[in-house]
């Protein structure tokens, strides 16, 4: 029986954790999912699998982000000493009920700033296996740098001594072979795949036409933080060539990680003629989806994002090409594909500009330019290939 834990069901983890279980189900296993919200989980994966399959899959509630929250005066030691006993103590009640031992405990997601969490997890489990999904690598991109919210005493190196590691799933294949040869255990590279379910009749999209009155879109969709690349953006929207185009920002703002100069620019944003900002939370992915599909231009000139993203993902599935910075994983990608244009992190606000007209096919393009390879990226990043990667990885599991 393998232990599939997402403490955090927000954005696309819970798609992850829907097609993660599902494909697992599919392929014979015995799985005991813990996660926060059970309803949710259970309505998602109701039509991905059937009755039979139904029955071999337990599900529990563990503490999630809003539990963390509620108990911020905590001492986190002891939050997270909390936690630790709780996944122990669902893991034993599962293996009570399905009679037989749980031979490993995958986590759905794990990033560096969670480190000290994971860490105080994988020390109680009782010697079963444990592995995961390594998600945004900083520490083998940028070894002199912490990445975001990391702790100088909880590196993410921390993880890899804990006992019971038996791999890791990533979505980096430049990176992987180094992460393998650095811990000692196998890496696999798992797809960067994304749901593509549309949502009929979503207000936000019928809004966002009314605004652009036929006018090409240029979309940045998602948690709005500056690592986006909002803040330049919102200058490309402010250039003199861009005027008819509209810029639609969409999406929770997270006001306290911008400067008080873009915090500014962002304010500013709301009363330009030519952006549709909404600072709000897109309430699930099919709704996320309706806004995507209706952009003609998905702006994902990330900064300092070495990584993957599922961006491109939706690019493909919806055919909109997308703009992102050179020297990336996501660059390589797009080049391999054909499915955008690549710019240096410098490039000058005006050749951004001429680089989103020419992606939206304004002002022309080159006659020879090679058709963009959107079913190859789409069976690169597909459930397929997930199921064939699940399938060498949880072998023996």
């Amino acid at each position: 029986m393998i232990t599939l834990l997402e403490w955090n069901q927000e954005g696309h983890h819970e798609t992850y954790l829907v097609i993660y279980a599902a494909t697992l189900l599919r392929q014979g296993h015995r799985l005991l999912v813990l996660c926060q919200d059970l309803e949710s989980f259970e309505s998602s994966i109701s039509n991905r699998i059937d009755p039979s399959e139904r029955l071999r899959m337990d599900v529990a509630a563990i503490p999630g982000p809003k539990w963390f929250k509620q108990r911020r005066h905590w001492p986190q030691i002891l939050a997270y000493a909390y936690f630790s006993r709780c996944i122990l103590r669902e893991i034993r009640h599962g293996e009570k009920r399905a009679g037989e031992k749980a031979s490993e405990l995958f986590f759905c997601c794990l990033y560096e700033h969670q480190t000290r969490m994971i860490h105080a997890v994988t020390r109680r489990i009782g010697g079963r296996r444990w592995s995961g999904l390594y998600l945004q690598a900083h520490a083998f991109h940028n070894p002199n740098v912490l990445g975001p919210g990391v702790k100088r005493k909880w590196p993410v190196s921390r993880l890899w001594k804990q006992p019971g590691l038996r791999g890791l799933l990533m979505l980096d294949e430049i990176i992987a072979p180094h992460v393998s040869e650095i811990i000692g255990h196998p890496v696999f590279v798992l797809p960067d795949i994304a749901s593509t379910e549309l949502r009929r009749e979503v207000a936000l999209v019928s809004e966002l036409e009314a605004f652009a009155l036929g006018r090409t879109i240029i979309g940045l969709i998602g948690h709005i933080i500056p690592s986006k690349g909002v803040a330049t953006f919102l200058r490309c929207a402010q250039h003199d060539d861009m005027q008819n185009i509209v810029f639609a920002v969409v999406g929770t703002v997270q006001w306290n990680m911008f400067s008080s100069e873009d915090q500014m620019l962002l304010k500013e944003a709301f009363s330009l003629p030519n952006v549709w900002l909404r600072d709000l939370r897109i309430p699930d992915e099919a709704s996320y989806n309706a806004l995507f599909a209706m952009c003609d231009v998905i702006y994902a000139a990330y900064e300092n994002f070495p990584h993957s993203s599922n961006t491109l993902t939706k690019a493909a599935a919806f055919q909109k090409p997308v703009l992102v910075h050179d020297g990336t994983l996501m660059a390589e990608r797009v080049r391999c594909h054909r499915i955008g244009e690549c710019l240096p992190q410098d490039c000058q606000i005006s050749k951004r500009c001429q680089a989103l007209l020419r992606l939206a096919g304004i002002n022309g393009a080159a006659e020879d330019q090679p058709e963009p390879d959107w079913r190859g990226y789409l069976a690169t990043h597909s459930e397929q290939r997930l199921a064939e990667v699940f399938a060498g990885f949880f072998r023996n599991a």
